[in-house]
Order: C-alpha cells, then sequence, then structure tokens
C-alpha cells in the first residue's frame, strides 16, 4: 500500500486530504514520540510541583566524590517558588533557603532571596543553576560550582525522592511572616522574627530566624504532613525539627484574609498562646 497523501478537489472548490494507512501510522508514532519526550523534558515549572525527601548529598572536589552523611533535608517547590530546610543529625545545626524559580533547558534556575545556616543568614540574592536528571521515585540534581568564591571549587549531588501526596488546600504556596505575637494571659508581645511557610500536596514546611538578647542570630527549623480539618483548621505533624517538636502534632486554626493573607493561632506546650500573620509570597 502506498504511503503517499492523496488530495482531491471536489465541487465547491471544497480540497479533502486523504491519509493512507501507513502515512496514518507514520504520524501516530511521530506524535507519540513528541508527547514522551516532552514528558521527559524540564520544561514549565508545574513538573517540579510537589514535595520531596532527599536521599543522598555528595560533593566532588578535584574528581573525588565525597558523601555527606547525616543530612535531613525536604524540598517544597509550589507554582512559583522554592523552598527546602535542612537538618544535620550530628550537631543540630539547620538551615533553609526560599528562592523564586524558573524551568530551563538543562534543569531549573533557583533565584534564593533568603538563606540561613545557624547563626548566619543573609538577603544577598543568588542564583544556583541545577541540571536535573529524572529517576523513577524523583530526580537528580547537580549544582556545579556550589561554592563560594574564595573556597576551592566543587560540585553538589543530591538524589531526592517525591513523597507528594494527591491533594490540594488554599494553603498551597509560599508564605512570608509578617506578624508574630505571644500571648501570655492577658499579655500580648509582639516578637521580632523572621519566618516562612510552605504549603505543597499534603507537606509543609517552616523556618525562621531570629536574634537572643546577646545579638546572636538562631535558625530553626521544620517540616512535616498537614491536612485540612475543616475551613478555619489545620492538623500539622512534624516529622524533622531542631526546635524540640519532632514527631508531634498540633492543632492549628486557621482565619483567612482572602486568597492571599491568614492568621494562625496554635498553644504551645506551656500554655503560651502564639499568633502568626502570613503573606502569600509572589513571583515578581
Amino acid at each position: 500500500m502506498s504511503s503517499s497523501l492523496v488530495i482531491r478537489e471536489w465541487p465547491g472548490n471544497c480540497i479533502f486530504v486523504l491519509l493512507t494507512f501507513q502515512t496514518l501510522k507514520k504520524l501516530i508514532a511521530c506524535l507519540l514520540a513528541l508527547a514522551l519526550a516532552s514528558c521527559n523534558s524540564p520544561k514549565g515549572e508545574g513538573l517540579m510541583i510537589g514535595a520531596y525527601k532527599m536521599l543522598s548529598q555528595s560533593i566532588k572536589r578535584s574528581g573525588i566524590e565525597q558523601p555527606l552523611p547525616g543530612q535531613t533535608q525536604m524540598k517544597i517547590y509550589t507554582s512559583d517558588h522554592m523552598m527546602y530546610t535542612n537538618l544535620n543529625l550530628s550537631d543540630s545545626v539547620a538551615s533553609f533557603g526560599v528562592a523564586t524559580y524558573e524551568m530551563t533547558k538543562s534543569g531549573v534556575s533557583e533565584h534564593i532571596i533568603y538563606s540561613a545556616s545557624d547563626s548566619t543568614a543573609t538577603t544577598v540574592p543568588q542564583t544556583f543553576d541545577l541540571a536535573i536528571e529524572r529517576t523513577p521515585a524523583g530526580f537528580r540534581q547537580l549544582i556545579k560550582n556550589a561554592n563560594s568564591p574564595e573556597a576551592q571549587p566543587f560540585d553538589m549531588m543530591e538524589e531526592y525522592e517525591r513523597v507528594s501526596k494527591d491533594t490540594t488546600s488554599p494553603l498551597d504556596g509560599a508564605w512570608e511572616g509578617i506578624l508574630t505575637y505571644e500571648i501570655r494571659g492577658n499579655d500580648t508581645t509582639m516578637v521580632d522574627i523572621i519566618q516562612y511557610k510552605a504549603y505543597q500536596s499534603g507537606y509543609f514546611m517552616f523556618a525562621h530566624t531570629y536574634v537572643d538578647t546577646g545579638n546572636r542570630l538562631h535558625t530553626g527549623m521544620g517540616f512535616g504532613t498537614f491536612e485540612m480539618t475543616g475551613e478555619n483548621s489545620t492538623r500539622e505533624t512534624i516529622l524533622a525539627s531542631n526546635v524540640g517538636t519532632t514527631n508531634q502534632e498540633f492543632s492549628i486554626k486557621i482565619e483567612f484574609r482572602g486568597p492571599n493573607e491568614y492568621t494562625q493561632t496554635w498553644a504551645a506546650a506551656d500554655g503560651t498562646q502564639n499568633m502568626e500573620v502570613y503573606r502569600r509570597m509572589k513571583k515578581d
């Protein structure tokens, strides 16, 4: 059977293109190949949206790869922001970062807005270009020359497992704290603290920095799962944290002020009521 196109003109100047069987088979094969290529290539931020648990981390310097054990890390990609939280299990040092991101030809470009580790923090913008390799469970990322300019060059490799749940909520997204209060009895105190939260696909994370009376900066973080238990309440289960709340469950009252601002109220173990106001982060 011929594989050529047959073009016929019918009365009324209507032109029909008739595809032979072989031509149709080839066209379908091409369309399937294009669809598969599209699925395997990092195009569109939607491909990254979700929650990911780090499986391994290593650095390569002068051709020698060195594993970095004892790191508990999560990443959340919302539709327009990325947030990661890390806990070093050997010394309980916490670190985190918040960024906007976009897909590139080779992977992801992350633009850090704020980051902190232990007693240091920075608002100096940083951009990291990640090469992304898809895996059956999630992805591997490679950052070339991940170090600061004054340090010996090294590459950083991380592998992640997708842990996202098939769920959505009005909290999904990245949030910046704008007001924080502690309420003890009749006394209400405003707390000077920088806070971020991210919710996506049934997972959440929080991170903060504050300066104590001795002018030392402290970094705190935690991540876990969450679910809406009503229009104005959530249940958050913290799976890892450096602030003494690991494997604990919290019932949190939520009050939305439109789609881009909410207030959360929760009780600490000592009975202190904590009230925090968050505003949705938007990509410029």
